[in-house]
């Protein structure tokens, strides 16, 4: 696979986040084995093939004045992806039971998370029992499965984000899916420095999408030097916050094969209109370029193979949205990001 770099990456950094394995993952686990996993506290652990959330695992903390325990597991991935780097990350989820609050069902736990440390993925508590809720130093991205304070019925799937100082909690759009005891399908994706995009499926083959799946988001373009894989509850969350189901295969890959090269420039380009309703067009007034389209998950939809110094694409069967245009000339590669009206 190509390596996924930005200007500010570093050589050697993308160099090892190449050493994939045959799978094509440059991470992957499926739970057969505890080694090289990091348990703390209890509950959320690597068992039977699994990372399962185990007997309710509840949130961290007794009352609304006691300190917090944390039920967490974490393991380094083997590389640092930088903040401009382009990936993935799949894995499966069956949720088998929640808890309850106020007669809805509650839940608040982070399935899984990249961080850039051993932190807990959402406050720094380096002892057991945590010793209070101070915020934690480090950067990170996570998905989460949680409902709402005071509960409304729904539970949902969405993304947090951690920059090191503040937590941002990504939950509008969100994906509510209330159905317990099936295996979804997630996938997150980053595709660029501040474009990521959730989708959650009902199928392995990630062609079905549960409703109000996929959502995107934008989120601050530093969010980087991730070395750690997570899991955990909320060690904020209540005791009622409960999960009991299992996570597998978790895999997180280079995406789309791009460079993100935003900064770079190709003289004498010209992508307009942007935002298009239904022709967008790429011309280079110095020498010929190639394009392609990508949505925000990493599928081609476009591909010019011959480098032109005028390129038509039509865009009108497109769904609303923002898609990802790579333009190549001789020696360049360039990511602009275009939106469908």
């Amino acid at each position: 696979m190509k390596l996924l770099l930005s200007i500010t990456a570093s050589f050697l950094i993308s160099l090892s986040i190449a050493q994939q394995d045959p799978t094509g993952c440059f991470f992957f686990s499926d739970y057969s084995s505890a080694a090289g996993w990091t348990q703390v506290g209890t509950l959320v652990e690597v068992t039977g093939g699994t990372l399962s959330f185990i007997n309710g695992a509840p949130g961290g903390s007794v009352g609304s004045s006691s300190v917090g325990t944390q039920r967490r597991v974490h393991k380094n991935i083997g590389v640092t992806i930088a903040a401009a780097d382009a990936w993935r990350a799949d894995f499966e989820f069956t949720p088998n039971t929640v808890g309850q609050y106020q007669n809805n069902p509650y839940t608040g736990h982070v399935l899984m998370a990249l961080t850039a440390g051993t932190q807990d993925p959402l406050n720094d508590c380096t002892d057991l029992p945590c010793t209070g809720f101070p915020n934690s130093t480090q950067k990170g991205i996570m998905v989460a499965y949680a409902a709402n304070n005071p509960t409304d019925g729904d539970v949902y799937y969405y993304v947090i984000v951690r920059d090191g100082v503040t937590t941002t909690e990504y939950n509008s759009p969100k994906i509510i899916y209330n159905e317990l005891g099936a295996t979804l399908y997630i996938k997150l994706v980053k595709s660029s420095a501040t474009d990521v995009e959730l989708s959650v499926y009902s199928d392995s083959e990630h062609t079905t999408h549960v409703p109000g799946s996929p959502v995107s988001y934008t989120i601050p373009a530093t969010i980087g030097g991730l070395t750690t894989v997570q899991h955990a509850s909320m060690v904020r969350g209540r005791v009622e916050r409960e999960l009991t189901g299992y996570i597998d295969n978790l895999c997180i890959t280079n995406q789309l094969n791009l460079s993100i090269k935003n900064n770079d420039v190709i003289p004498g380009l010209s992508v307009l209109p942007n935002p298009v309703n239904d022709v967008v067009y790429v011309n280079s007034s110095n020498e010929p370029v190639k394009t392609k389209i990508y949505t925000l998950s990493g599928d081609l939809l476009f591909e010019q193979n011959k480098a032109e110094y005028s390129n038509k694409i039509n865009v009108s069967d497109y769904a609303p949205g923002v898609y990802m245009l790579e333009i190549t000339s001789k020696d360049k590669v360039i990511i602009k990001k275009i939106v469908k009206n």
